[in-house]
C-alpha cells in the first residue's frame, strides 16, 4: 500500500515530528525534502515496523526515528560519526533525547552537538587534547548554525506575516495547493490555469463567491488563449518581488510568497497582454490590428479617467513611469491592466 500525504490537520503528532525535523530555516527546499521524508516513512511503515520498535515508548521510537533519519547529514555537518541508534550507550541516548521536544529542526542541531561532545567523551581512542580539538569544532559548528538561523529570523518573519496576509484573504489571496505548485516547479502553465478556471471544491461543489467568479473568468480566458509562456519558481527575486514577468523571455517567475491565485493571475495577465500593449507603446502600428489598437486606446482613457481618483490610494496600479506632453503623469498600462483584472480591492472602487 502506498500512502500520499494528508492535509495537516490529519497528520499525527509522530508525522509532525517527522515533518519538522527537517526545517530549519523555512525555506521551500526544505518543506520539499520534509514532504518527501514524511510521504517515505508512511510508506516504510506501511510495509514493516522498525527492527525494535516495540521496545521502546512512543516519543523515543519517534526522537529514533528522526535520529536515524538525519545522522547521515549530521555526521557531515559536525564531523562526528554518529552510529545507528541500538549502538548508542545508554548516557548517549539520554543526552539526545532530553533535547527533544517535538523533534523541531533547531532541537536536532542542538540534540546532535550534545551527543556528538557525549561520542567524543566515549571515545577511548582519544586522549585528553584530542577530545577538547573535536569538542571545539563541534561546539563551532554549532555557533555557525545559530548564527545562521538568527540572520535568516527577519526573513521567516516577514514569509509569515505575509502568509497571514493571505491566509485571511479569502481564496484570491491563499495559497495554491501542492499540486499546482508542482505544476509551477514543472513548468506547466496550462495545468496551472485549468485549476483556477475550475476554481476550490468543497464537498463536489464551487467554493467561491464574486471576486473569485471572475478570477475563475479569467482564468478561463487566459487559458484559451493557450500561451507559450514559460513560468517557473525561484527562491527569490531582485527588490523582494513576489513574482515578475519577463517579457524579452516570455517567462513568469514566481516565489515562495508569490505563489497565490491573484500573483500568478497577475503575471499571466502581463504574458498575454504584454506583446500589444509594447507594440502600441513603441508606435508600431502596423503590426496590430485595428480592433486591436482600439482597444489600446480605450484603455488608457479608463487608466487615465480612474487615475483621477484613484491614483493616490493605488499606486502599485499606478506605476508611473514618465511624463506626458502636458507634463502629467505617464503612468504603466501593463500594471493597471494586470492589478485592475486581479486586485479586489481595486476592483471595488
Amino acid at each position: 500500500m502506498q500512502f500520499k500525504l494528508l492535509t495537516w490537520d490529519k497528520l499525527n503528532s509522530a508525522d509532525k515530528d517527522i515533518y519538522f525535523s527537517y526545517i530549519r530555516n523555512n525555506t521551500p527546499a526544505e518543506h520539499r525534502e520534509a514532504a518527501a521524508a514524511l510521504l517515505a516513512a508512511k510508506n516504510k511503515a506501511g510495509v514493516k515496523s522498525r527492527e525494535g520498535e516495540g521496545k521502546l515508548d512512543p516519543a523515543e521510537r519517534r526522537a529514533a526515528q528522526n535520529y536515524e533519519d538525519n545522522r547521515a547529514q549530521m555526521s557531515k555537518i559536525f564531523g562526528v560519526q554518529f552510529p545507528a541508534w541500538e549502538r548508542l550507550s545508554n548516557a548517549a541516548k539520554a543526552v539526545y533525547l532530553r533535547q527533544i521536544v517535538n523533534n523541531a529542526g533547531l532541537q536536532q542541531d542542538v540534540a546532535f552537538a550534545k551527543l556528538g561532545v557525549q561520542l567524543i567523551q566515549e571515545n577511548k581512542n582519544l586522549d585528553v587534547n584530542g577530545k577538547a580539538k573535536e569538542q571545539a569544532n563541534i561546539e563551532k559548528r554549532q555557533e555557525e548554525i545559530q548564527k545562521a538561523a538568527e540572520e535568516n529570523k527577519q526573513k521567516l518573519e516577514k514569509l509569515q506575516a505575509a502568509y497571514d496576509r493571505n491566509r485571511t484573504g479569502g481564496v484570491p489571496g491563499t495559497y495554491l495547493p501542492g499540486n499546482i505548485i508542482k505544476m509551477i516547479q514543472n513548468n506547466n502553465l496550462q495545468g496551472v490555469l485549468q485549476y483556477l478556471r475550475s476554481g476550490p471544491k468543497e464537498g463536489g461543489k464551487e467554493a467561491v463567491g464574486g471576486s473569485e467568479k471572475f478570477l475563475q473568468s479569467l482564468a478561463q480566458t487566459l487559458f484559451s488563449l493557450k500561451l507559450a509562456t514559460n513560468i517557473k519558481y525561484v527562491d527569490s527575486l531582485p527588490n523582494d518581488d513576489l513574482a515578475q514577468y519577463d517579457a524579452a523571455t516570455d517567462t513568469i517567475y514566481v516565489t515562495a510568497q508569490g505563489l497565490t491565485a491573484s500573483t500568478v493571475l497577475h503575471e499571466i495577465v502581463h504574458a498575454a497582454t504584454a506583446k500589444i500593449v509594447n507594440l502600441y507603446m513603441t508606435g508600431k502600428f502596423k503590426q496590430l490590428t485595428e480592433d486591436q489598437i482600439r482597444a489600446v486606446e480605450h484603455l488608457e482613457e479608463l487608466m487615465y479617467e480612474a487615475a483621477a481618483s484613484l491614483a493616490t490610494t493605488h499606486r502599485n496600479a499606478f506605476e508611473v513611469v514618465g511624463k506626458n506632453a502636458d507634463g502629467s503623469p505617464r503612468y504603466s498600462l501593463m500594471e493597471f491592466l494586470a492589478y485592475s483584472m486581479t486586485d479586489e480591492s481595486l476592483q471595488k472602487r
